[in-house]
């Protein structure tokens, strides 16, 4: 069985080294897919929350960022994902981005379970 596992990291590895490099320019043509696979980061300029932010394909490229450059905020392609699903309001997302400025390594699944305790108990307590 070892020999199997052995043989597929080979090609993985192989496939890897034969992608096509990304260049500025086919960056918006990838897949989410595509994007998730690769260890990239790109800047983007968010109109609606007037600031930079950094797209992640994962966590450790997100961490290396971090490293790198403390002060940027990154999203993960899976925390966008969870953002999709959520489809917060305005407000929400505007908190959501506060948070994740104040606590820098902060995960959309932390803040947003912690606004949703700070909601429970607003309610409990009226």
């Amino acid at each position: 069985m070892s020999y199997w596992l052995d043989k597929l990291d080979e090609i993985l590895e192989q496939q890897k080294k034969e992608e096509t490099p990304l260049t500025v320019e086919s960056i918006p043509g990838i897949t989410l897919a595509e994007f998730a696979r690769r260890d990239i980061a790109v800047e983007i300029y968010s109109e609606f929350l007037q600031c930079d932010i950094w797209l992640c394909s994962n966590d450790e490229i997100a961490s290396q960022l971090k490293k790198d450059a403390s002060e940027q905020v990154c999203y993960t392609l899976d925390e966008i994902r969870s953002l999709s699903t959520l489809n917060p309001s305005p407000e929400s997302l505007k908190k959501i981005h506060e948070a994740k400025i104040v606590f820098p390594n902060s995960k959309l699944k932390e803040i947003i379970q912690d606004i949703d305790n700070k909601a429970y108990h607003h309610e409990t307590n009226d």
